[in-house]
């Protein structure tokens, strides 16, 4: 894949680990190991944290012709530290190039997301499609095993898909799309605030919250 130096790039799907990987091949790929920046936001990440990253881009590189920055799960930036980072991104210097990994392009601010040239892994989840349309018929009881794996970038790229086709079903009525609105809204706080709580609770809260007549959506 051609690749243009300075085109920030958005990297997403599959696992961290292979994220990672691709995203430092790219950057490798355009920079020596001496000129390739790393910044690791697998935790919340702040303003002050981003631009102490950012201010590096301004060096000159040591032995190659531009600095390659990787942002590692920047779904992790707080709103502040991510459009700190998208002023960086509209001034695109011929100096530098941005990677930046993430599951999802939904994951991050929409202004980041369209800035970037997208290359998507695909997803690796551990659950598949059926698992997830499993859990939505499943009992509450049965949930809670389910959720154990759930990725919840991976549902709600799920949930937004189920919402999209919905649109187009005539035999949906108009509750059942509020009901699915609603739905879609709760998984969007709960995702965009798993970094703040457990984890696992997040997970828990997405899986027991499934309205009773979801399923039905995907008929």
């Amino acid at each position: 894949m051609s690749i243009a130096m300075n085109t920030s790039i958005l990297i997403c799907g599959a696992d961290k680990g292979g994220r990672d990987e691709k995203a430092l091949e790219i950057a490798k790929s355009a920079s020596k190991r001496e000129d390739v920046l790393f910044f690791d936001a697998g935790e919340t990440r702040g303003i002050a944290d981003i631009r102490k990253f950012i201010s590096n881009l301004s060096k000159k590189p040591y032995s190659s012709k531009i600095l390659t920055a990787v942002i590692s799960e920047a779904q992790n930036l707080t709103n502040e530290a991510q459009n700190a980072l998208l002023k960086t991104l509209e001034e695109g210097l011929v100096s530098n190039q941005i990677i930046l990994t993430t599951p999802s392009p939904f994951s991050v601010l929409p202004t980041i997301s369209s800035r970037c040239r997208k290359i998507d892994l695909f997803s690796t989840a551990t659950i598949k499609n059926e698992v997830y349309e499993n859990l939505l018929s499943a009992k509450i009881s049965e949930r809670l095993s389910l959720c154990e794996k759930l990725d919840l970038d991976e549902w709600l790229k799920f949930v937004r898909e189920i919402f999209r086709n919905s649109l187009y079903n005539q035999k949906i009525s108009e509750e059942g799309l509020a009901i699915l609105v609603k739905y879609l809204r709760l998984i969007i706080r709960i995702n965009a605030n798993k970094t703040l709580a457990n984890t696992r609770l997040a997970r828990y809260l997405a899986a027991i919250s499934i309205p009773k007549d979801l399923p039905n959506l995907l008929a």
